[in-house]
């Protein structure tokens, strides 16, 4: 089904595609002027498309142009960064709020995130969207601004698995009893964690956008669940240096904090021996 400019512009958005990624991509369309003509030529399949589409642009919005050329739309693409210009414009001073579910919240329960939002940021103006995630399990997101705030079964079950990783330096006879306690005293902490963008990564190495308050030697972690630690902190990004492949961490993709430094877990094992 066709879209306008402004349709597409919006589901940019909805999707949290980054500006400086759907930006790189008009350049890409800008400096390879035969690529829209591929795109919408009517004797080159849609498999082949695809295949281009992959080759070319960056991860993260592959589905958006995918989408764009399924509806024969990929003409829009220039006006679509334009209409999303148009409406950061619109929504510039406005703190955005967005609300993501499994199943739709109910009228009472809309009221109440409203009321949460509006007690702590009382003189914002505020414009508030809501996106189906089933990912979630069940239960809530919030994000607010570049802050997040988890109540979805998803959210629970990596708290979860976050506490038990604490147990990993504990001896042997006491892991049981210390994994039990942990289950059973378990209780969901609706904790707001500072998210961020990954702008760029390689070499391993990735510049993140959005983490406006993490500090030198902090520990971050990734939606793949690779972890790194920030070492660059500039105005406007942060540099972090990657625990793992930079393969499993791509462009679009998200990052939090975690409040904690880089170090490494000791017991009485360790005594005697060089840390």
């Amino acid at each position: 089904m066709s879209k306008t400019a402004k349709q597409y512009a919006r589901d940019c958005i909805a999707l949290g595609i980054p500006k400086p990624v759907l930006l790189d991509s008009r350049d890409i369309f800008d400096d390879v002027p035969d690529l829209s003509l591929q795109l919408s030529s009517p004797i080159i399949t849609l498999e082949q498309k695809f295949d281009i589409i992959d080759r070319v642009f960056p991860l993260v919005i592959r589905p958006f142009i995918k989408d764009m050329v399924t509806n024969a739309d990929v003409g829009l693409f220039r006006d679509t960064v334009a209409a999303y210009e148009d409406i950061e414009r619109e929504n510039s001073g406005s703190l955005s709020v967005t609300l993501r579910y499994v199943t739709p919240p109910t009228d009472e329960q809309l009221r109440g995130i409203r009321r949460f939002v509006l007690d702590r940021y009382p003189n914002a103006n505020i414009a508030f969207r809501s996106v189906e995630d089933q990912s979630l399990v069940n239960g809530f997101k919030l994000t607010i601004g570049n802050m997040e705030y988890d109540w979805s079964a998803q959210g629970r079950m990596n708290q979860l698995q976050q506490r038990l990783e604490r147990v990993r330096s504990a001896s042997a006879e006491s892991i049981i009893s210390i994994l039990r306690a942990e289950v059973e005293n378990f209780d969901l902490e609706a904790e707001n964690k500072e998210v961020g963008v990954v702008m760029t990564v390689g070499d391993g190495i990735a510049t993140i956008d959005g983490i406006d308050h993490a500090a030198y030697g902090e520990i971050v972690q990734f939606d793949s669940g690779i972890k790194g630690m920030v070492q660059d902190v500039r105005r406007d990004s942060i540099g972090v240096i990657l625990f793992g492949g930079d393969t499993e961490v791509s462009e679009g993709s998200r990052v939090m904090r975690t409040g904690k430094n880089a170090g490494i877990a000791v017991s009485d094992d360790s005594l005697g021996r060089v840390v």
